[in-house]
């Protein structure tokens, strides 16, 4: 049986190539969505998660419109501080 996904597990499994059963082993590898969508786009993070490798990162990353060069970062990075 399958169990009913949680929202962040929903959130991951509709990226490309990602599932429900990759959206759990990623969501307890990184622990939040905000940490596996940095993973998921990092070409440079270490391969810990079977079945996730660079041509799931590039369909990822072509779907949230990430092109070469564009990184995720935590935060607001746009923000002026007053």
């Amino acid at each position: 049986p399958v169990l009913p996904l949680t929202p962040q597990e929903a959130m991951l499994a509709a990226l490309p190539g990602i599932g429900p059963e990759r959206a759990g082993a990623v969501l307890e590898y990184c622990g939040t969505v905000a940490a596996s969508l940095q993973f998921l786009t990092d070409f440079s993070a270490e391969l810990k998660v079977p079945g996730i490798g660079d041509g799931i990162r590039r369909r990822v990353r072509s779907a949230l419109g990430l092109i070469d060069g564009d990184i995720l970062r935590e935060g607001f990075p746009n923000l002026k501080e007053d």
